[in-house]
């Protein structure tokens, strides 16, 4: 009987963790609505089948970028740094190839006029967080989408000073976002 007592009392063993293997990947919109987004996101893949070659080119250059700035968040997490702004301060032949192709043809206004990019200060440019959605802070980084060529960091412009000066906080500025300033 105290045998018996032994082994239903007795753990299981445990089984090591096994992780699942998976690809990389990037979050993408759906352009489906929610509570928080009511007039919905964008749908990813509809704008960028509607990008020519080069603006393709371009786009897939921004999204490797943003691939390496997560790669880097993980490893160095810094809370300031906006997961979906690209600097193009680099002067490597594949870097040097896609400021020729930004320059040809308005492809940058292209991008710009579809809500995919947004041109900063200094050869920056963020890509829009509701086509590729950052893994943290959504909310921050749709706030510094809507206010982005206004922020000058170098002047002490920062998007938590624009939004005091108009006395939003950061759910009424995404409250008041709506597509149309995407």
């Amino acid at each position: 009987m105290s045998q018996q007592n032994q082994n239903k009392t007795a753990t299981p063993p445990k089984n090591e963790y096994w992780r699942d293997p998976k690809p990389a990947y990037t979050m993408i919109g759906s352009g489906q609505t929610t509570k928080m987004f009511p007039s919905g996101t964008i749908d990813t893949l509809s704008v960028i089948g509607s990008l020519n070659e080069s603006q393709l080119k371009i786009f897939l250059y921004f999204r490797d970028m943003i691939q390496i700035t997560n790669k880097l968040e993980s490893k160095y997490p810094d809370l300031r740094r906006n997961l979906n702004e690209v600097s193009l301060i680099l002067d490597d032949p594949y870097t040097k190839m896609i400021k020729s192709l930004m320059q040809r043809n308005n492809n940058v206004k292209a991008l710009v006029d579809k809500s995919i990019l947004k041109k900063g200060k200094k050869k920056s440019y963020m890509v829009n967080p509701f086509i590729l959605i950052p893994n943290r802070e959504f909310k921050r980084h749709a706030a510094i989408w809507q206010y982005y060529q206004l922020i000058d960091v170098d002047k002490g412009i920062t998007l938590d000073n624009i939004l005091v000066n108009l006395e939003l906080t950061l759910d009424e500025s995404i409250k008041n976002m709506n597509l149309i300033d995407l």
